[in-house]
């Protein structure tokens, strides 16, 4: 709270993460455009902490809209479930991006975000040009990632 970020630092590496510990970088996004109206209602939000379960349901028109999300570090897994109480009404895009360097690719069922994460990232205090420093892309010490989504279809 003093602004002393420097030492503040120094005694968390001490004490708490190790030496080599740098700013954690998200994977990347999930977007879901839905083809339905905007006018919602009944909009409710829970969070089950013992379970790992976020959940929102809301109406548009006659129809309740369910979305549960739920993360499995076992699996390696982040998985949405979507539905509507009426047949026909669930329409949606769903893309994949990340602000790492990454591509999307087509793979059978599923859509495929590959890419690379940065040798070293500067803490947002630092006043730098240049927070980020990547490495050549086709050398075997760059770190790469690799996520799917898959769409499963019920009822």
């Amino acid at each position: 709270a003093d602004g002393r970020y420097e030492e503040a630092e120094a005694l968390s590496k001490s004490s708490m993460m190790g030496p080599y510990t740098q700013s954690y970088m998200p994977f990347g996004n999930l977007h879901l455009h839905f083809y339905h109206g905007q006018l919602t209602e009944e909009y409710e939000r829970e969070l089950d902490l013992a379970e790992g379960m976020a959940k929102v349901t809301y109406r548009i028109g006659q129809t309740v809209y369910t979305r549960e999300i739920i993360a499995s570090h076992p699996d390696q897994v982040i998985a949405v479930r979507l539905t509507a109480s009426r047949p026909g009404m669930l329409t949606f895009k769903a893309s994949l991006s990340s602000p790492l360097k990454s591509r999307q690719l087509p793979d059978r069922d599923a859509l495929v975000l590959q890419g690379y994460c940065p040798e070293d990232v500067l803490p947002n205090y630092y006043e730098t040009d240049m927070p980020l420093r990547y490495g050549q892309e086709d050398t075997t010490t760059a770190m790469r990632f690799e996520g799917s989504l898959v769409v499963r279809l019920e009822d």
